[in-house]
């Protein structure tokens, strides 16, 4: 067992350098060890053009559209809506037989860094905010993280950090063994939505 931080930055794991992967459809994926752990830490680089910061928002602000986008996403809804700038939504994930399905509720807040301009959205497991299902397995260990940056040429330029444990009885090599499908699926999925 192992806990994210709170927070994460591109340093927080100090020496481990990032090592890249693959690219596909503009979207770059890094990977590097995670420290106390057997699984792989991500980071996916992109871009979108044509949009802005707020139609981005908007659509992750819409849980009841992640099972259209989200990879393996079966079901999605605002558990509790906190603010305008954070919220707590359930999702559910369709595992392969004989694997159990998972669920996990997710904790999100947004905030711009003064500093950098980019808008930043972290989100963590909260995995007591409510019991779990019967035969689903409650996802403890999750954290994300989209940096939004938007060039002077109008351009939004995307890193995504994640770090997650699909708990259960999974090995870690297996997990890591497709640990970018899911993510890499996703992001394309979203920027697609994105553009209809």
């Amino acid at each position: 067992m192992f806990v994210f931080p709170a927070e994460f930055s591109d340093r927080s794991a100090g020496k481990l350098n990032w090592k890249f992967k693959k690219e596909k459809e503009g979207i770059k994926v890094y990977t590097r060890d995670i420290e106390g752990s057997n699984l792989k830490e991500l980071k996916l680089t992109m871009s979108f053009k044509k949009t802005t910061i707020k139609s981005i928002l908007k659509l992750l602000d819409t849980a009841e559209l992640y099972r259209d986008w989200v990879f393996k996403c079966s079901d999605s809804k605002m558990a509790e809506k906190l603010s305008d700038l954070e919220s707590i939504a359930y999702y559910k994930f369709d595992f392969p037989w004989p694997l159990s399905d998972r669920d996990a509720y997710m904790r999100s807040v947004v905030r711009k860094d003064h500093h950098s301009g980019k808008t930043i959205i972290t989100t963590t497991s909260v995995p007591d905010f409510k019991q779990e299902e019967e035969d689903v397995v409650r996802i403890i260990n999750h954290y994300n993280r989209w940096e939004f940056e938007e060039t002077s040429d109008h351009v939004i330029h995307l890193t995504y950090y994640l770090k997650t444990d699909p708990a259960g009885k999974i090995p870690d090599w297996l997990v890591n063994l497709a640990v970018d499908r899911g993510p890499t699926t996703s992001l394309s999925n979203f920027r697609k939505l994105l553009s209809n």
